[in-house]
C-alpha cells in the first residue's frame, strides 16, 4: 500500500507541475467574493452542563436572540442550494472562503443586575476538550464529510474579539474539493443579580440577594464545496491493483504495521482499489502522469465490498 500512494502522490506532482508552468495569466471567473450571513441555532443549558449540544433541543435563533456575534462567510460564491437539510454553497474552483464571527460586546458590558458575560471554569463543550477554561467564552470549529461525525479543527477560548477562520487556518482546499460540512461552537455562560430588598416595618417583605445562571451554545452550520467534477473529468483512466496490504499494530490510532498472515481473518480480502482518472499520457517512468492543459485529474477509490459487513 505504500508503495501505491508513493506512486499516487508522484502523479499529483507531475501533474501540478505542468499546470503550474501552463498557466500564464490568473484564474478568472464570473463569481464575484461575497459576505454571507448565516443564521444560527441557539442552545440553553444549565449551570452544571458542559454545553451538550448534540443531545439537546435549540430554543431560539441567532435573530431572535442576544448573541455573543454575528457569523458570516465569504468567497466567490456561485450557487446557493441545499444538501441534507444543510444550506450549501457552491465555490468557484481554485478559491477558498473564509469563516468570520464578529464579536458584540453587550453581553460583557451588561451590568450585574442584566444578564451578562462571566467566566466558566469549565473545559468541555459538546465533549470537545478544549485543554483550558472556557473563561469568557469559547469559538470551536469543526468539519465533517457526512454532517453527522464532527472532528475538531480550531478553537479559541477566553474571547474578546472577532474571529476568523480563513486558508490554513482551519479551512483549506482539500476540504472544498471533496465537499465539506462545517459547523461553529459559540459556548459560554452568563448570569444575572437580583439585589433583593429590606423592609424595616415588615420582614415578611424582605428578600435577599440572589443569582442566576445561564450558559448558552450558538451553533452555526453549512456545506461548501467546488463544482462537482465526475463529469468533467476526460482522458484514459488507470486503476492501482498492485497493491501492498499491512495490518496497523496500533489499533486505536492507525500506526505501525505489520504483515497480514494465513490466520488473519482479513487475509486475501481486497477492499476495493485506487484509480487516477483524467490524465493523457505516461511520463519517463510508470509512476508519472501527464495530463492537458484545462482538464482536470481525479483521484478515487472504488470500493469493491458490502462496507456494512465490516464488523460482523
Amino acid at each position: 500500500m505504500r508503495n501505491t500512494m508513493n506512486k499516487m502522490f508522484s502523479a499529483i506532482i507531475a501533474a501540478v507541475i505542468l499546470m503550474s508552468f501552463s498557466f500564464i495569466s490568473p484564474l478568472t471567473t464570473n463569481a464575484k467574493e461575497q459576505t454571507v450571513s448565516i443564521v444560527g441555532r441557539v442552545y440553553e443549558f444549565e449551570e452544571k452542563s458542559e454545553y451538550e449540544v448534540d443531545s439537546s433541543k435549540s430554543t431560539s435563533t441567532s435573530e431572535n436572540s442576544q448573541t455573543l456575534g454575528q457569523f458570516s462567510i465569504t468567497g466567490d460564491i456561485s450557487k446557493e442550494y441545499t444538501n441534507k437539510g444543510f444550506t450549501a454553497y457552491e465555490i468557484t474552483d481554485g478559491t477558498i472562503i473564509s469563516i468570520q464571527y464578529k464579536y458584540d460586546s453587550t453581553l460583557k458590558n451588561a451590568s450585574k443586575s442584566e444578564w451578562h458575560l462571566v467566566e466558566d471554569g469549565k473545559n468541555i463543550v459538546n465533549k470537545v476538550d478544549l485543554g483550558d477554561d472556557i473563561d469568557y467564552g469559547a469559538v470551536i470549529l469543526q468539519t465533517s464529510f457526512d454532517g453527522e461525525k464532527w472532528f475538531k479543527a480550531k478553537t479559541h477560548r477566553n474571547i474578546s474579539g472577532d474571529i476568523s477562520f480563513s486558508d490554513g487556518n482551519g479551512i483549506n482546499d482539500i476540504q472544498l474539493v471533496n465537499g465539506c460540512f462545517y459547523r461553529l461552537i459559540v459556548a459560554y455562560k452568563t448570569e444575572k443579580t437580583d439585589p433583593g430588598h429590606f423592609s424595616i416595618t415588615n420582614v415578611f417583605d424582605t428578600e435577599l440577594s440572589y443569582t442566576e445562571c445561564k450558559k448558552y451554545a450558538e451553533v452555526y452550520s453549512f456545506y461548501a464545496g467546488y463544482k462537482k467534477s465526475d463529469t468533467e473529468v476526460v482522458g484514459k483512466e488507470f486503476n492501482y491493483r498492485d497493491q501492498d496490504y499491512v495490518k496497523s499494530t496500533d489499533k486505536n490510532n492507525y500506526v505501525g504495521s505489520g504483515s497480514i498472515g494465513s490466520k488473519d481473518p482479513h487475509y486475501g480480502w481486497n477492499l476495493g482499489t485506487f484509480c487516477l482518472s483524467g490524465y493523457t499520457d505516461t511520463g519517463d517512468t510508470s509512476d508519472i502522469y501527464l495530463k492537458t492543459v484545462g482538464n482536470k485529474i481525479k483521484l478515487s477509490f472504488k470500493l469493491e465490498q458490502d462496507i456494512k459487513k465490516l464488523n460482523r
